[in-house]
């Protein structure tokens, strides 16, 4: 981690990036393997956090009969909170693809936009995701079959 985080302060200095201690924080960046692009592996640690999520919340968004989990978080949340996370969705996607295409550029001072860019929004981002993910996490505490007797009874 000693070389990461020597080449990562040189790069801040150079593009006024955040603080290395909090982009490892959110995006464990210590675990880089490659630094001959630092910039670009950085961008890439950060696409696979944002990948994860991704793929959750797609799972969730758009339940397939074979995943039990996804139908059984799906109905825990009402059309409100279904919309906000489908805007959090497009949100990371843009994330996603704007990262991609500034990987292809291959240019460090876009890089570095990009990742202070990505680290004030993931700042925003994070306590809602916090929220919906516990509430996802609540959904399982609950009996949902009984809920949906409960109601045809009314």
């Amino acid at each position: 981690m000693p070389d990461i985080k020597k080449q990562y302060q040189e790069l801040a200095k150079k593009h006024k990036l955040p603080d290395f201690d909090r982009l490892n924080m959110e995006f464990e960046i210590e675990n880089i393997d490659e630094t001959g692009f630092l910039l670009r592996s950085i961008l890439s640690k950060i696409g696979e956090k944002v990948e994860f999520f991704l793929g959750t919340l797609g799972e969730m968004l758009h339940p397939d009969s074979s995943n039990i989990y996804s139908i059984q978080e799906y109905r825990f949340f009402d059309e409100s909170e279904r919309k906000r996370l489908f805007d959090i969705y497009r949100m990371l996607m843009s994330w996603s693809r704007n990262s991609i295409e500034v990987s292809l550029m291959c240019d460090e001072k876009e890089e570095a936009k990009l990742i202070n860019a990505l680290l004030d929004e993931w700042k925003t981002l994070k306590p809602e995701l916090i929220r919906y993910f516990r509430k996802m996490k609540e959904s399982w505490k609950v009996d949902t079959e009984s809920k949906e007797d409960v109601g045809y009874l009314g």
